[in-house]
């Protein structure tokens, strides 16, 4: 077995790791990471290895010359943030790489407001549920439904001959959704608590709305 074999075989056993980051000089210069290209067979290997195993390389920018040889490989491309190269450390010709890993991921936690249905109008319900053209709802329903059905059959038939996109699509389903990020009330006072960021935006969108709710009431 060769050594590039081997060192394969090790990449391949660490990317059962819940969360792994593989840092340092791989020493494949040809590789070209936006386009998923190479010239090497040993750098072909490394590049399908990645790819068959989920993985992403986040190193966009050179870092020595004009070639990307330290890289960052990672299963958990969300746990990284901040990601900076430039600079040098020593009399090193490579360019400082520096970056932020999440350890934990906040949980937000959120207070959900109900609403009091025994004080609802019923009678004003039923009136506009009866003003509703149904049967035109259910028609653009089942167009709707026959169309995501062709859409998704065709994007399936699509990945199953593109490995590169399906990839891609694994990758994107993957990541993580943020929360909601601090905002300012209106008086400029920064709010971090979900509570107070969700009355702000209700505050927001009641301030610049415009409907009439009158007619429903004559």
């Amino acid at each position: 077995m060769s050594a590039s074999t081997r060192y394969v075989l090790l990449l391949q056993e660490a990317s059962h790791s819940q969360a792994l980051l593989l840092l340092g000089d791989f020493n494949h210069p040809d590789i070209c990471w936006k386009s998923s290209t190479v010239s090497c067979r040993q750098s072909r290997k490394l590049l399908e290895y990645i790819e068959d195993n989920f993985l992403s390389q986040v190193t966009d920018s050179p870092i020595r010359g004009y070639v990307i040889l330290d890289l960052m490989v990672t299963n958990a491309s969300e746990l990284m943030k901040d990601i900076k190269i430039g600079g040098s450390l020593g009399c090193s010709d490579h360019a400082l790489v520096e970056f932020t890993v999440l350890r934990e991921m906040d949980q937000a936690t959120s207070k959900v407001r109900t609403l009091n249905f025994r004080k609802a109008n019923f009678q004003l319900f039923k009136e506009l549920v009866n003003r509703t053209s149904w049967e035109k709802y259910r028609d653009t329903a089942w167009l709707c439904r026959d169309r995501i059905r062709k859409a998704k059959a065709w994007l399936e038939l699509n990945l199953a001959r593109n490995n590169k996109g399906f990839y891609r699509h694994i990758s994107q389903k993957r990541k993580v959704k943020e929360s909601v990020p601090p905002i300012r009330n209106m008086t400029g006072k920064l709010v971090t608590m979900d509570e107070e960021k969700a009355e702000v935006l209700n505050n927001f969108f009641a301030s610049v709305f415009t409907g009439n709710l009158s007619s429903y009431n004559s």
